[in-house]
C-alpha cells in the first residue's frame, strides 16, 4: 500500500485520486500498529482542510441528502459528468462519517490527544472560511465544537479533559462557546429525563464538573466605569478575532457580560444534576470564592444553597459560606436561619473536618450587636456544654469563642457573675439542651459553670487557656479566634514536648522501669 503521505497528496492533486479518503478511513478502523493509525488520521484531517478552505460551500450547504452515497466508491458511476457533480454530496458524506469516527476515537486513550488536536485544527480552519472581511460577519463554527465538546463530556477521561483546559480553555471565544455548549449538552440531557421519566446519571455530573471548575472568568477590574459591552483587553482567540465584527456573535463573545452570563447559566443547570457526595462536598467547599464572584445574577443560586443548608449535617456546615455572602452582599433573608444555625450546635462538630470553617463562620454571624440577648445566651451556653465532651482543641476553640461571645455582648455577663445565692446544683440546670428553639432553651436563667469545670482540665494547655480567659481584669478586649482554628492535637502534643518550661531532667523520665515484652500477659 501507499504511504499515507503519498495517499494525501494524490488526493489533493485531483479529485480523481479521490478513492485515496476511502483507504485512509480503512487504515483508521486498525488497531495496530498505532502509528499508521495516528497518521492517517492526521491524513483524512488535512484533506478535508484542503477542500473546506478551497470549496467551503461543499461543507456549509446541507439541504441535498447525502446518505446514499455514503458508503459508495465514486469512482463506481461511468457517467463522469455524473460523478462531478456527485463529488460534494460524496465527500461530504465521507467527512462526515470519518468525523463520527473521531468523535468515537476520544474516548481510546492512545488516539484522544490526537483525535482531539486534528478536530480543533479542523474547527479552526471551519473559522477560517466562515469568517471573512468579505462576509462582514463573525461566524464561530460551534456545530462541531458543540459535538466535540459533548464527546470529551460522555468520555469522562480527566487526562484529556486536563490537557484540553491547558491548552485551549484559554482562547476567549473557546472558553465562551464551551460554557454555551455545556449549558446546551446539560439542558438537552435534563429535557430528555424529564420526558423518559428518568434520571441523569451521577457519572455525567461529575464529569461536567471536572470541566466546569477549570474554567474561570476574568474579573471585571473596573466594572462601575466600564461599558458592559465594551471589549475586554488581552483577549486571546483561537478561530477568528472579532474586533472587526459587528454581528451578535461578535459582541458576545469579546464581552463580559456574555462571558459571565454564560458562566452563570453552565452552573445553575450543573447545580440541577445529580452529583456524587465528594462532588457535592467540592462544590460547596469552593463556591462562594470560585463561582459566585464570576457571577451575573449570585442571588441565583439561593435555591441551591438553601437547599442545602437545610439537608443537615456537613452539608448545612459547607452551605455557610455561601449563605453568608448572600445575606450580606445581596441582602437574601432566610427565615428561621439562626434557629437552624443552632441546631447544627451538636457532639460531632469537633471532630468533622471542616471545624475550623464552621466555628469562623459562626463567630461571624453572632458578631451583630443587634442580636437578641436570648439568642447569644443561648449559643454561647451550648457550646459551653459540647465542649465538656470535645478533645483539648475543640475546648479551645470553643471556649474562646464562648468568651468572645460574652465580651461583645455585656449583658450575657451574668452567665458569668452570679451571684452565690443564685448556685444550684448540676442536676437543677435550667438550660434546656435538647431544646430545638434557641428562645425556649432558657439559657439565661442558667450560668456558664462548665467554664469553671474546664479551669480543672487534665490537659495544662486547656486548663491555663481557662484561667486566662476568666481572669477579672482581661475582661473587655476580644481573644484572638484565629490561632485557634487550624489548632490539632498534633500540634498541641508538639507545643507540649518544646515547651519552654519543661525540666530535661524530668522530661527523660522512662514511663516504666521494665520493657514489656508481649502486650497482654505477665513480663518475663
Amino acid at each position: 500500500m501507499e504511504s499515507v503521505n503519498e495517499i494525501v497528496r494524490k488526493v489533493k492533486e485531483s479529485e480523481v485520486n479521490s478513492n485515496g479518503i476511502i483507504d485512509l478511513f480503512e487504515l483508521i478502523k486498525e488497531d495496530d500498529p498505532q502509528s499508521l493509525v495516528t497518521a492517517a488520521i492526521h491524513g483524512l484531517v488535512d484533506i478535508f482542510k484542503h477542500y473546506i478552505v478551497n470549496h467551503s460551500e461543499w461543507f456549509t450547504n446541507t439541504n441535498t441528502h447525502t446518505s446514499s452515497t455514503a458508503n459508495n466508491s465514486l469512482l463506481l458511476s461511468s457517467d463522469m459528468s455524473m460523478a462531478s457533480n456527485l463529488y460534494p454530496l460524496w465527500l461530504r458524506s465521507k467527512y462526515q462519517l470519518s468525523l463520527t469516527t473521531f468523535l468515537d476515537y476520544i474516548s481510546i486513550s492512545p488516539y484522544q490527544v490526537t483525535v482531539l488536536n486534528e478536530l480543533m485544527g479542523l474547527l479552526q480552519c471551519f473559522g477560517s472560511v466562515k469568517t471573512t472581511p468579505t462576509l462582514k460577519e463573525y461566524n464561530f463554527p460551534n456545530d462541531l465544537f458543540l459535538r466535540i465538546i459533548s464527546s470529551i463530556l460522555t468520555a469522562g477521561n480527566q487526562e484529556l479533559t486536563f490537557y484540553f483546559i491547558n491548552n485551549y480553555i484559554q482562547y476567549t471565544d473557546v472558553k465562551y462557546f464551551t460554557l454555551k455548549n455545556i449549558s446546551s449538552i446539560i439542558g438537552t440531557k435534563l429535557d430528555t429525563a424529564y420526558r423518559s421519566r428518568g434520571s441523569v446519571s451521577m457519572e455525567f455530573g461529575g464529569n461536567v464538573y471536572q470541566l466546569l471548575k477549570q474554567i474561570m472568568i476574568k474579573k471585571d477590574k473596573d466594572k462601575k466605569n466600564k461599558d458592559p459591552k465594551e471589549e475586554d483587553d488581552g483577549m486571546q482567540y483561537f478561530v477568528t478575532d472579532p474586533k472587526d465584527f459587528k454581528n451578535q456573535q461578535a459582541i458576545d463573545v469579546k464581552t463580559h457580560e456574555k462571558h459571565s452570563k454564560v458562566f452563570s447559566k453552565a452552573w445553575l443547570l450543573f447545580l440541577q444534576l445529580p452529583l456524587p457526595p465528594s462532588i457535592h462536598k467540592s462544590v460547596l467547599l469552593s463556591l462562594h470564592s470560585q463561582v459566585m464572584p464570576h457571577m451575573n445574577k449570585p442571588h441565583l443560586l439561593v435555591d441551591y444553597l438553601v437547599g442545602c443548608y437545610d439537608q443537615g449535617g456537613v452539608y448545612s456546615i459547607l452551605a455557610l459560606n455561601g449563605l453568608f455572602i448572600l445575606m450580606h452582599h445581596y441582602h437574601i433573608e432566610y427565615p428561621h436561619f439562626y434557629q437552624k444555625l443552632y441546631s447544627l450546635l451538636r457532639p460531632d462538630i469537633f471532630t468533622v473536618p471542616y471545624t475550623p470553617r464552621f466555628f469562623r463562620l459562626l463567630n461571624v454571624f453572632l458578631t451583630s450587636s443587634h442580636l437578641p440577648l436570648y439568642l447569644v445566651a443561648s449559643f454561647a451556653k451550648k457550646i459551653a456544654r459540647l465542649s465538656l465532651s470535645a478533645p483539648p482543641e475543640g475546648i479551645m476553640l470553643a471556649s474562646v469563642l464562648v468568651i468572645n461571645l460574652i465580651r461583645r455582648h455585656p449583658n450575657c455577663r451574668v452567665l458569668l457573675h452570679r451571684s452565690t445565692t443564685e448556685v444550684f446544683e448540676i442536676d437543677s440546670d435550667p438550660f434546656l439542651m435538647d431544646e430545638a428553639d434557641p428562645s425556649l432553651s432558657r439559657a439565661l436563667e442558667s450560668c456558664l459553670w462548665e467554664l469553671k469545670t474546664l479551669q480543672c482540665h487534665y490537659h495544662p494547655a486547656v486548663s491555663s487557656l481557662m484561667n486566662r480567659l476568666l481572669d477579672p481584669e482581661k475582661q473587655d478586649k476580644e481573644e484572638p479566634l484565629h490561632p485557634h482554628l487550624q489548632l490539632t492535637s498534633k500540634q498541641l502534643f508538639i507545643n507540649e514536648l518544646s515547651s519552654s518550661d519543661a525540666d530535661d531532667e524530668t522530661s527523660a523520665i522512662p514511663f516504666n522501669f521494665t520493657s514489656p515484652t508481649t502486650f497482654w500477659g505477665t513480663f518475663s
